[in-house]
């Protein structure tokens, strides 16, 4: 991690987003005091031993109740797909999704319908 995105809590978490750390999205959000989000996202990346951890610093704190974010967190598990793990872009063989995707050769499109037109 960069020197200068140690103390911007924001910047670490985008960057855990974009490099798929979910560990470090999980610390950042701990360290800023969204214990309910730092939950939810160790519940949905099956993160047992920050589950744990998280459930007992949710339980001593009287701020939140550990009942309501337990039901709330299985709630959103069973129905959003923004808490499951995202596919890699890149696979591990070296080839990436991208390739896969159809391409559409734009000035033949464009050549196929002057062509029409005239």
């Amino acid at each position: 991690m960069a020197a200068s995105a140690a103390g911007d809590p924001t910047l670490r978490f985008n960057s855990s987003v974009l490099n798929c750390d979910i560990e470090e999205r999980v610390r950042t959000l701990m360290e800023t005091g969204q214990l309910p989000l730092a939950y939810m996202t160790a519940r949905a990346h099956n993160l047992s031993d920050m589950v744990e951890y998280i459930e007992s610093e949710i339980m001593d704190s009287e701020e939140h109740d550990f009942s309501t974010i337990a039901d709330e967190t299985e709630k959103y598990l069973a129905r959003s797909k923004a808490l499951v793990p995202l596919r890699p872009l890149h696979l591990e063989d070296g080839e990436s999704y991208f390739t896969q995707w159809p391409m559409t050769n734009l000035r033949a499109e464009e050549a196929k319908k002057a062509e029409q037109m005239f």
